[in-house]
């Protein structure tokens, strides 16, 4: 039976700081150098990645999603609490040469985000991009739908010719990956999902880097959602724009993850489809997709980490 959803992305540690001024009061925009200190007043360590907080939320609304990703020597602390969260690391690339992935996330007052990411284990690695294809290999029979959110290039680039191979429909999510791709390879990725899903600032990110302007972006897949953090979603679909409204009276203490969130409630609502594919897909069943989405990623906006909702 087909009911499960492929969830392929990072697993990383989080480290979280906060920054009580503006990024932009502490750059000169006409110096040709770089050189600038933030002070920061808070620091916390969550767990993170963009696979397993899609999972963190995913678990929560049923069990048909599964976690694909690489983990580093240092896993082991990390899979004790995911088992506590019903989260399985059965599908899970170990790497004993390398420390799990780590992001350092610094938020300012307004809520904009600098983040510096350590691949580690998730670095591009022949022989644990075949691991990981052959996970899906081994899922194929029960995946009714995939996501390829970011992680190591080599790892995004088989999961969806994996997911091509097996014809599980599948979301494309670069994410933060996305300055790695080049244009071909975005529009390529895009074009044979069955949706693109990115923030206002990765959707900039995708113009650039793949030459095209606003127009074309919102039609390089089946459906294309801009999530607009608080303020809801864009949703691009059979040329028509549905604006999403974000969930009413939601106080914002912290963004990270509430993409993650975002996703898994879209993920969700899509596979309580008789079959997630093209030929299924309607506005009323994606602007519910978007609600629940929103609605989940106003509980983590409203918490301090990733996996606290």
């Amino acid at each position: 039976m087909k009911n499960k959803i492929l969830v392929t992305g990072s697993i990383a540690y989080d480290y979280l700081y906060s920054f009580p001024g503006l990024f932009q009061d502490s750059l000169d925009p006409t110096a040709a150098h770089i050189s600038v200190a933030f002070d920061i007043n808070e620091k916390k360590i969550f767990y993170g990645g963009c696979a397993a907080n899609i999972l963190y939320t995913g678990a929560q609304l049923g069990d048909g999603f599964i976690m694909l990703g690489v983990a580093g020597r240092d896993y082991t602390e990390y899979e004790d609490y995911l088992a506590k969260q019903n989260i399985g690391s059965r599908y899970v690339v170990r790497r004993e040469d390398k420390y799990t992935s780590q992001a350092a996330i610094v938020t300012d007052k307004k809520g904009q985000q600098i983040t510096f990411f350590y691949l580690g284990a998730a670095a591009d690695s022949e022989p644990d991009e075949v691991a990981m294809g052959a996970h899906i290999d081994t899922l194929a029979a029960e995946a009714m739908l995939g996501i390829v959110a970011p992680n190591g290039k080599g790892f995004m680039r088989i999961a969806v010719e994996k997911f091509r191979q097996h014809a599980i429909p599948y979301i494309f999510d670069p994410g933060q990956a996305t300055p790695i791709f080049s244009g071909d390879e975005l529009r390529d990725y895009a074009a044979s999902s069955l949706g693109m899903i990115m923030n206002e600032y990765e959707a900039g990110l995708v113009q650039k880097q793949s030459g095209m302007d606003f127009n074309a972006l919102k039609k390089i897949a089946p459906f294309v959602v801009i999530t607009l953090g608080e303020k809801g979603a864009h949703l691009f679909f059979d040329g028509k724009l549905y604006e999403i409204e974000g969930a009413k009276g939601v106080e914002v203490v912290d963004p990270t993850g509430c993409g993650d969130a975002f996703r898994a409630g879209l993920l969700h609502e899509l596979s309580n489809t008789s079959s997630a594919n093209i030929e299924s897909l309607n506005a009323e069943l994606l602007i519910t997709a978007c609600k629940k989405g929103t609605e989940l990623a106003a509980r983590c906006l409203s918490k301090v980490g990733t996996q606290n909702h």
